[in-house]
């Protein structure tokens, strides 16, 4: 039954990101559908509060997010 319930909420999740128009990156980053490419949003930050956290670029090929620090690569 818990993995039942598991599998219905990531099912969920899955259709939520799909209707949010978020799109995974193999970085720890997510980018809107509707929004510039070059937009990173920390995807740990969005997981754990499902706040759309804006990375800066710290230098050429990385993001970093303000609040928890994380890095990502862009390619």
């Amino acid at each position: 039954e818990i993995a039942a319930l598991k599998k219905e909420n990531q099912d969920m999740r899955t259709e939520l990101l799909k209707k949010r128009g978020i799109i995974r990156h193999k970085g720890i980053y997510i980018t809107l559908a509707n929004e510039q490419p070059d937009i990173a949003y920390c995807s740990s930050c969005y997981g754990k509060d499902d706040k759309l956290i804006q990375m800066f670029v710290y230098d050429r090929d990385t993001y970093c997010c303000p609040i928890c620090h994380a890095y990502a690569s862009k390619g």
